[in-house]
């Protein structure tokens, strides 16, 4: 993965499916899937390119230019909804140095993880002083699991043997749209930025028929 100011990139493992948009050659493998996002172009990502490229013969190649609709499909994910839960967290700049230990909890056959990415997002400059304005770490760790294939039991289980790896670069908090399933994620948001949007929902809302959102516990 590369760190600059506008390139975006990360390196997943998947338990294809045998469904589309997946190759038939991958379904029912494991696979490692790149995705890069350049706002500079083809020019500019090409050296960073042609390194992946020649690490491994990739067995699909569709990186290029896209519209909006491509960029969401950019992560593979699925088009509907599925029954999963997942975990995630910040991690800080030595995500790098424990990568390949982490995403080898997900790649054994018997994993319960059907996906887990190391996502890079530093970079962005600050642009606005406010509550969040910046990544609170240099990486998101990623995994999720499908409740209709696993039980929940063995679930936690794969992702207490990835916490084990990931703690050491833990920054201190978690991506809270990204913990599919729970029912808060309070340490999404520092405690201060927690205590005055729960003040703001309470004076704006006090009879709470908004529903409040999991960040605040």
């Amino acid at each position: 993965m590369k760190n600059s100011s506008g390139v975006s990139s990360s390196i997943a493992v998947l338990h294809v499916p045998p469904l589309p948009p997946f190759p038939e050659e991958l379904h029912g493998r494991v696979a490692v899937h790149l995705a890069i996002a350049d706002p500079d172009g083809p020019v500019a990502a090409t050296p960073l390119l042609d390194a992946m490229r020649a690490a491994a013969e990739p067995v699909s190649d569709s990186w290029g230019p896209t519209d909006a609709a491509g960029l969401a499909r950019i992560h593979l994910d699925p088009p509907t909804a599925t029954p999963a839960i997942g975990d995630a967290r910040w991690l800080d700049a030595s995500t790098p140095d424990l990568t390949e230990a982490l995403l080898s909890t997900a790649a054994a056959d018997d994993a319960p993880i059907v996906m887990m990415e190391i996502r890079h997002v530093a970079g962005a400059p600050v642009r606005r002083t406010g509550a969040v304005v910046a990544p609170p770490g240099g990486f998101i760790y990623h995994a999720v699991a499908p409740l209709n294939l696993f039980p929940r039991e063995r679930i936690e289980a794969g992702f207490a043997r990835a916490r084990s790896v990931w703690s050491i670069a833990d920054a201190g908090s978690t991506p809270g749209s990204w913990v599919e399933g729970a029912a808060s994620v309070p340490d999404a948001l520092p405690a201060d930025v927690r205590k005055r949007s729960a003040a703001i929902a309470d004076a704006v809302d006090p009879d709470a028929r908004i529903r409040r959102s999991r960040r605040l516990g």
